[in-house]
């Protein structure tokens, strides 16, 4: 009878490692496979972020405050023939702004600058570009982080 049973144990050890080598090849061949489709696998996982990334910049870009400026020329440009020898602007132009909130949110902290500035002698701009340089490298937030430029408002 111990006989027996030891044959029966035998015999159903020799079936289980059969059955578990096959496992392992099977698993081999899955491995193999998740292997060789790794890389699509990845290029489709970076595919899928850059749309998130871009889906996401264009949400911040429509639900940003958006400004619409209008210029109007309250009195024309007139020269001063005294000059800067007697204190008073050589030239003058008054204008008016209006700042008109066109975005979904609402524009906060909006800095308005503007400048007359003659063409160069040679035509370019390069005097007008520098002077906007200054004003803007001055007037620029040290940590737009730091501001809140998006709010809601109530429907």
């Amino acid at each position: 009878m111990i006989v027996l049973l030891t044959f029966t144990i035998a015999l159903s050890n020799f079936f289980y490692v059969l059955y578990a080598r096959r496992q392992w090849k099977v698993m081999g061949g899955q491995l193999a496979e998740m292997a060789r489709q790794y890389p699509k696998l990845e290029e489709s996982a970076d595919a899928a972020k850059s749309d998130a990334e871009t889906a996401a910049a264009g949400l911040v870009l429509g639900q940003r405050p958006w400004v619409k400026i209008k210029h109007r020329i309250v009195s024309p440009l007139t020269f001063n023939i005294g000059g800067r020898a007697s204190g008073i602007p050589v030239a003058m132009m008054t204008v008016e702004d209006t700042i008109e909130n066109i975005g979904q949110s609402v524009a906060e902290n909006v800095l308005s600058w503007e400048d007359v500035i003659p063409m160069d002698p040679d035509h370019s701009t390069k005097t007008a570009r520098a002077r906007q340089k200054e004003w803007c490298d001055a007037n620029r937030h040290p940590d737009p982080r730091g501001v809140v430029w998006i709010h809601s408002l109530p429907a």
